[in-house]
Order: structure tokens, then C-alpha cells, then sequence
């Protein structure tokens, strides 16, 4: 069992990271086999019981797949030598990932414009693109969640501002949070919401 924090990987070596990327495409596998069970079995989702339960195991597999992902770029890093500082690494890993799930979510939504039978493949693409998402917003977490602990330790062993650091990093949060709270808010969520019930519209359409 490794440590979850950046940085404290341990004695990982290349066989270890080798490994992790087998469980990716294992659990890239579980989610494309599930996909075609869906499509070739309809009684999978005949029920919303059903749906819902297949859906939350495509979920599930996608979720596992992109945590894999995650960690795997990490020990990939250190192990290929990184010796800089761990929100340098952060950085790196996030920012790499970040090109990695936008290529290869304009990569899904070329492939759905192709997609003529069904529902059970969007999802699945969805499920994926889901997963993709939380691969970046975890990325970028753990990079800010590493700055905020590098402001909190220069504040208490370098710069003293006279008030306790863990203030100075909670009042940084929530400026953080006031940025981009709104933009999720008045951007992101309206788009989302759109689409999602475009995507409704056009499954109520193929089930009439």
C-alpha cells in the first residue's frame, strides 16, 4: 500500500508502475465490455433499477480507471527520476493530464458523431468523459492542495505576518473559492444542464 500524499511514494520502482498501467487498461476493458454487454443485452437496463445499477458500475469502473491514471503519472514521474519539488511535480502530472483528457475527450465526441445505435454507447462515452473530468479536477486538487501546505510552512518558519497560517491559507481558499465559484456557477452549470438535457430529449426520442 502506497501513500496517498504527492511527493511520499516510497520504494516504487518501473515493475510497480507497469502494473498500475495493466489495472488502467483492465478497468478500460471493464468499461468497454460493459458497454457492449449493455448493447447486446437490453434486458441489462430494461428497469430504471436496472439502468441504474449498470450505469453506477460503468461509473464505478471509469472512476477506478482515471484514480489508476492518476497515480500512475505520479510514480511514472518518479520513477523516470524527478528530483525537483513535489508541487513542481504536481504541476507537471496535472498539466499533462490535463492535455491527455481533452485530447481524448474531443477524441470521444468525434467518435460519437459516428454512432448511430445507441444510447448504450453514449453512456458509455459519457461515463468516460465523467471519469476524464475528475482525472483533471483531482490533478489540479492535489497541486493546489500541496501550494496551500507550502504557503502554511514558509508562513510558520519564514514569513511572519502576525497571524496564525492557517488562517492566511483558509482566507486564501476562500478566495479561491469566490473565483471560481461564480464561474462554475453562471458558465459551467448552465452548459452542463443544457446538454444533459439534450441528451435526455434525444434518448426519449429513440425509446418512442
Amino acid at each position: 500500500m502506497q501513500a496517498y500524499e504527492p511527493g511520499k511514494l516510497g520504494d516504487v520502482s518501473q515493475a510497480h508502475a507497469n502494473t498500475l498501467l495493466l489495472v488502467v487498461i483492465g478497468f478500460l476493458c471493464l468499461v468497454a465490455g460493459g458497454s457492449l454487454a449493455i448493447i447486446k443485452h437490453p434486458r441489462l437496463s430494461a428497469t430504471d433499477f436496472d439502468k441504474r445499477i449498470t450505469l453506477n458500475l460503468q461509473h464505478l469502473n471509469s472512476m477506478i480507471m482515471a484514480w489508476s491514471i492518476l497515480f500512475w503519472a505520479e510514480w511514472q514521474l518518479y520513477v523516470l527520476g524527478w528530483e525537483s519539488t513535489i508541487i513542481g511535480g504536481c504541476l507537471v502530472v496535472a498539466v499533462l493530464l490535463t492535455v491527455f483528457s481533452f485530447a481524448s475527450v474531443f477524441l470521444l465526441s468525434y467518435m460519437s458523431t459516428f454512432i448511430q445505435g445507441g444510447h448504450g454507447e453514449r453512456r458509455t462515452m459519457k461515463s468516460l468523459e465523467l471519469a476524464l473530468g475528475v482525472l483533471v479536477g483531482f490533478s489540479w486538487e492535489r497541486a493546489f492542495d500541496v501550494g496551500f501546505e507550502e504557503i502554511e510552512h514558509t508562513l510558520h518558519h519564514r514569513i511572519h505576518l502576525g497571524v496564525p497560517p492557517v488562517a492566511t491559507v483558509t482566507f486564501l481558499s476562500l478566495v479561491l473559492l469566490i473565483i471560481v465559484a461564480p464561474a462554475w456557477r453562471f458558465h459551467i452549470l448552465p452548459k452542463a444542464a443544457h446538454l444533459e438535457e439534450k441528451v435526455e430529449k434525444h434518448a426519449k426520442a429513440e425509446r418512442a
